[in-house]
C-alpha cells in the first residue's frame, strides 16, 4: 500500500496514469515545469495531487510548495498555471491559456482525459 508524500517518488513518476492511494487519500503524480516571465526554466518537479482538491486549492498549495522547494521568497512572486498540450497557432506553449481557479475537483476536471495533465508555472516578480 502506498503512503502519501507531497513530492512524487520514482515509481509514481514512471506511471503517470495510475491513481495511488491509501485508506485516507487518493492522488496522482503531476509534472510541473517552473519558468520565469522571460521563459527561463527555473526547475521541474512532480507533485502528488489529491483527487478531491479543487483547482483553486491545487493552485494555492502548489504555489506555496514551489516557492519553498525551489527556495524562492513567496511574497516576491506571483504565479500563473498553464496546462501543457495547448496548441494555439502562433502562441508558445508556455504562453497558452491560463488555468483559472475553479471549485471543480481535480478528478472531475481531468478524469476523462487520456493522461493526467502537466503544467507550466510562470513566475513573475510582484511589483511593490
Amino acid at each position: 500500500m502506498a503512503s502519501y508524500l507531497r513530492i512524487s517518488n520514482n515509481e509514481e513518476r514512471q506511471n503517470l496514469r495510475t491513481v495511488y492511494g491509501d485508506e485516507f487519500l487518493q492522488w496522482v503524480p503531476v509534472y510541473f515545469k517552473v519558468i520565469s516571465d522571460f521563459h527561463n526554466a527555473m526547475g521541474t518537479i512532480f507533485y502528488n495531487i489529491p483527487l478531491f482538491w479543487s483547482i483553486t486549492r491545487m493552485k494555492y498549495e502548489i504555489h506555496h510548495w514551489i516557492m519553498s522547494d525551489l527556495q524562492f521568497p513567496y511574497s516576491n512572486y506571483s504565479a500563473v498555471f498553464i496546462e501543457t498540450g495547448q496548441e494555439i497557432e502562433g502562441v508558445r506553449p508556455e504562453d497558452g491559456k491560463i488555468l483559472e481557479g475553479e471549485t471543480i475537483t481535480f478528478a472531475d476536471k481531468y478524469t476523462n482525459q487520456n493522461k493526467w495533465p502537466s503544467f507550466y508555472i510562470k513566475l513573475s516578480h510582484r511589483v511593490a
